[in-house]
């Protein structure tokens, strides 16, 4: 993996039927260790809107815990890495967990 400020890789693994049945989300900071998470994607749908809305909510919510969401005073800079981390972190999820749906509600 390259290191990079704000890179971030996902790893999912397939279920049978071709959708993720988890996510892992993976960072890498030049001055800080790597962190990741998985994210459990298996009890959803993701072809239906319900099930696509909860994979994107605990994608969204993996992203910002792994990269780092700050509360209260922090430095401008650090906080829009982490957002951009976290941008970076999702974008990647929905592009390897890869359901129109997901991407459609990404994109909105």
């Amino acid at each position: 993996m390259r290191k990079r400020t704000a890179s971030a890789l996902l790893v999912a693994s397939m279920a049978i039927a071709g959708h993720a049945s988890a996510a892992r989300i993976i960072t890498s900071h030049p001055a800080a260790e790597s962190k990741s998470m998985t994210v459990e994607l298996g009890d959803l749908n993701p072809s239906e809107r319900a099930g696509a809305a909860t994979a994107y909510q605990r994608l969204r919510s993996a992203a910002k815990s792994v990269c780092g969401n700050p509360i209260g005073r922090v430095p401008i800079s650090q906080r829009l890495q982490n957002n951009a981390c976290a941008d970076q972190s999702l974008d990647d999820a929905i592009q390897q967990v890869g359901t129109k749906l997901l991407q459609e509600i990404h994109s909105s």
